[in-house]
């Protein structure tokens, strides 16, 4: 559980043993999101976090999204999305006409878990990771990123169907301007490692305790927590959740 830290998952979607971050949360409630401002990604890109508790009445749960307001799933640029209907982890991109996507199944809704998608724009390879090992990969077709200009939000994304929101909580999320290399990649669990990377676009570790205002430990960036102008958003986990 979020308050004693609960237990992760492994790549293959079993338990495993490592480390849950520690410190604060944030807590999203099916209300609230954040909008980081940032509305340019490079070509290649890494995006990471780690979430818990995605729970809507089987509703895709937005972890991270940089898609249109109204405009179709084919058309947006990109989500990683934990569909709550089916316990599968799911990275999506727009290629304009369709959808290509990286789904991984069983993995409990209630348990920590770390997430890392990787985006290529030199032949269109996207992979999907689960606490730093590979479960998936696909290739966006005719390499047709949907480019937009809308900022990357945690927590919700809005299609021409329906308002997809997150009710959970999630905390050091990280942007890259690469591929990250396996090895990177599977060091990002353990946050310590994420800021001194040279490709770090913006990493938000949400250690704020308070306010609508989220750090951008890059200080490029700084996010705002939209839906609310209170701290009930904020959650404390115990030190050292080692499980």
């Amino acid at each position: 559980n979020l308050v004693s830290g609960g237990s992760a998952l492994n790549g293959t979607g079993s338990g495993g043993v490592g480390t849950i971050p520690s410190a604060n949360v944030l807590v999203f409630d099916n209300t609230n999101y954040v909008d980081t401002g940032i509305s340019q990604l490079p070509t290649s890109f890494t995006i990471s976090a780690w979430f818990a508790g995605a729970k809507n009445s089987g509703d895709d749960q937005i972890i991270l999204a940089k898609h249109p307001d109204g405009a179709t799933i084919a058309n947006g640029d990109f989500a990683l999305i934990y569909n709550e209907g089916t316990s599968t982890l799911e990275f999506r991109m727009g290629n304009g006409s369709s959808t290509n996507e990286i789904s991984v199944a069983s993995v409990e809704p209630e348990m920590w878990i770390h997430v890392t998608a990787t985006y290529d724009s030199s032949d269109g390879s996207m992979g999907l990771f689960i606490n730093g090992s590979s479960v998936g990969s696909a290739t966006l077709t005719s390499n047709n990123r949907q480019v937009n200009n809308d900022d990357i939000l945690i927590g919700r994304l809005t299609d021409n169907v329906k308002l997809h929101d997150f009710e959970g909580a999630i905390r050091d999320v990280a942007i890259f301007s690469k591929v990250l290399s396996p090895s990177s990649i599977a060091s990002l669990p353990a946050s310590s490692s994420i800021i001194t990377s040279d490709s770090l676009v913006a990493y938000y570790p949400f250690t704020e305790g308070g306010g609508v205002t989220v750090n951008d430990a890059t200080c490029r960036s700084d996010g705002t927590i939209v839906g609310s102008s209170t701290n009930n958003f904020w959650f404390s986990l115990p030190r050292c959740n080692t499980i």
